[in-house]
């Protein structure tokens, strides 16, 4: 019996040994594929956090409201999820992250006699798109990004006998890369419509969705990349009081159909494993603004000569046929120019993914990452 006893026990031993470590699947896969791992989080990640400080909003909303939250709260994710990987190990992290498109700051405003004389109308009525930008530049010259412009003005219009007249008019104009635009106005039909009794949303995620499938229904005929928005009527009670006012939702066209950017949407990460802690990656965003094109074209350096086409247009045309083409080279010339100009001081490995306008036939957007290595910036190459 003593034999059998001693047996037994050894066969248990052998179990445990095999069968203790829950993560032998993950460090073999991780091993394979050269301890470079792509995760997303689930829900049990987020509520890792709830008990660190700063992280129950996180653990309740299941999603960061910032990169810089992101970066500080998924090292103890992984922590808790890998607790034994090797130093160097990488992970991509996809996440939730609450960024909505909303409007930043909005003025009303209406035009005078002194303001149509200042921006050069002497009939005191604006005729024209192009009128109505450039009155918001003056009225407003020190706008956002998403800034909402309610402008009245008058615009001409024949009367009954045929004499010329003047009728009123509100414009919403909304600024969005470095550029003014005229948003698309739901209209009362609009939201009869989507199923509103009302001329207004008071759920930010139903006018999100419902928008989209108005502008599958109303705008057939898109280029791909085109970028839309929306302007509606959002309603909110405060203390007792209803309140209304002014959001935006900002579409894209995919090639197929129109798709609404939602309030939360995937981002990644990548985090490098020290041996201690989980380091994020330093890259850094920037987007172009309309002074970067014109500095890059004012470099004569560089050696496009159709670099007046980027400073007229505030972006680079990618059309291989065309004569103002910006090919790869010239692209990663000019960024290197603003970057060194912007970023002088930066350490050498720092990164910077860096979006700007494009031209293909229709508007769109490209992001390349550059890197600084000895005193220049080049395209980081993974």
């Amino acid at each position: 019996m003593k034999n059998y006893l001693n047996y037994m026990a050894g066969i248990a031993s052998l179990l445990v040994v095999f069968a203790c470590d829950p993560y032998e699947d993950i460090y073999d896969e991780l091993d394979a594929r050269g301890e470079n791992y792509d995760y997303t989080l689930v829900d049990a990640d987020y509520n890792a956090v709830a008990k660190v400080d700063g992280g129950a909003d996180i653990a309740k909303n299941k999603n960061f409201t910032s990169v810089g939250q992101a970066k500080e709260f998924i090292p103890h994710m992984l922590a808790a999820k890998y607790p034994k990987l090797q130093k160097g190990s990488k992970v991509q992290v996809t996440y939730k992250l609450y960024s909505p498109i909303r409007v930043d700051s909005i003025r009303p405003y209406t035009l005078t006699e002194a303001d149509y004389n200042a921006i050069t109308e002497p009939t005191l009525t604006l005729q024209n798109q192009s009128d109505v930008f450039k009155a918001a530049t003056y009225v407003w010259p020190a706008v956002e990004n998403f800034d909402l412009l309610n402008l009245k003005y008058s615009f001409p219009v024949k009367a009954a006998n045929g004499d010329p007249a003047q009728k009123d008019s509100v414009s919403k104009v909304l600024r969005y890369n470095d550029a003014w635009l005229l948003p698309y106005v739901i209209t009362r039909a609009d939201y009869r419509f989507m199923g509103q009794s009302f001329d207004n949303f008071d759920n930010r995620t139903t006018a999100i969705d419902r928008i989209a499938i108005l502008f599958n229904q109303r705008f057939l005929f898109a280029n791909k990349d085109e970028v839309r928005f929306a302007a509606y009527a959002f309603t909110y009670t405060v203390g007792g009081a209803r309140v209304t006012v002014d959001e935006i939702v900002m579409l894209t066209y995919t090639g197929t159909q129109w798709a609404a950017q939602q309030d939360v949407m995937p981002a990644t990460l990548s985090f490098e494993y020290d041996g201690a802690t989980w380091i994020p990656d330093n890259t850094i965003a920037y987007r172009l603004a309309a002074a970067d094109y014109k500095a890059i074209a004012a470099n004569k350096g560089l050696g496009n000569s159709d670099a007046d086409n980027a400073n007229s247009f505030g972006n680079f045309d990618r059309r291989s046929s065309s004569a103002n083409y910006w090919d790869d080279t010239e692209i990663t010339a000019g960024l290197d120019f603003l970057l060194q100009s912007l970023f002088p001081n930066a350490a050498e490995g720092q990164k910077y993914a860096v979006t700007f306008a494009v031209y293909t036939g229709s508007a769109g957007f490209e992001t390349v990452v550059m890197i600084k290595e000895g005193g220049k910036y080049v395209r980081f190459v993974k």
